[in-house]
């Protein structure tokens, strides 16, 4: 387990009453094995109550309401051409480039196959880390759900590069990928202005309905048909 600063080490002495090592140059295997027991054990607790306190149904359909770790991961993910490349995929698919030498899907495999990989591989990582237990609690709630979701669009795009996003993957991606880079994609592969993309994405926000489980999806598909209707 890996500490960002004194204030996690200090935390985490806290949780295994072990104070004494505070000013240690190093923690102890023994500590740290301690630590994870312990923890284990408690955010299974809160997992389980978390998900009890409602139906399967009432779950998925309030699931990013409850999953805030989702934020935090968004901003952890610093690697600009990740996101990038994630926005210039969702554009190319609602907007194809015709030029002699045009950007194509086939083109930009390879960047958002490596791109949602990088998403996997940094959810590895973070986890690897020592979070406060409500953090923790929450970012494993994120991880066990958009894991799987990841790993099947990978496999699905890797096979075939048009594969249709299902409401549920779309979401999950564009929940991760910084909206700017989106927006900045679609304004590019439409033809259209950034003012204008950010004023019909802006014209879609409906505060009420943030915690939807397609809240997303809908406002991007919304801001696509008005891109269209613009240029035609």
């Amino acid at each position: 387990m890996k500490l960002r600063d004194t204030n996690d080490k200090y935390s985490l002495l806290t949780e295994v009453n072990r104070l004494d090592l505070l000013d240690a140059d190093e923690i102890p295997d023994s500590v740290f094995e301690l630590f994870i027991k312990r923890r284990r054990q408690r955010v299974n607790r809160l997992k389980d109550f978390r998900k009890s306190q409602s139906t399967k149904a009432a779950w998925r359909k309030s699931r990013w309401s409850y999953m805030k770790g989702i934020h935090k991961f968004q901003r952890s993910i610093k690697a600009k051409r990740l996101h990038r490349s994630m926005g210039r995929f969702l554009a190319l698919r609602n907007f194809p480039v015709k030029r002699p030498a045009r950007e194509s899907l086939e083109i930009v495999k390879d960047l958002v196959l490596k791109a949602n990989s990088s998403i996997r591989t940094h959810l590895y990582i973070e986890q690897g880390y020592y979070m406060p237990l409500r953090d923790q609690v929450e970012f494993e709630l994120l991880a066990e759900y958009i894991l799987p979701i990841l790993r099947h669009v990978e496999t699905s795009l890797y096979e075939d590069v048009e594969y249709e996003l299902s409401d549920e993957e779309l979401e999950c991606i564009l929940r991760i990928v910084r909206v700017n880079e989106i927006l900045k994609a679609l304004a590019e592969v439409s033809g259209s202005s950034l003012d204008m993309v950010r004023g019909f994405w802006k014209e879609t926000e409906d505060k009420e309905k943030e915690g939807d489980s397609t809240y997303l999806t809908k406002r991007f598909r919304e801001t696509v048909e008005q891109l269209r209707k613009g240029n035609s």
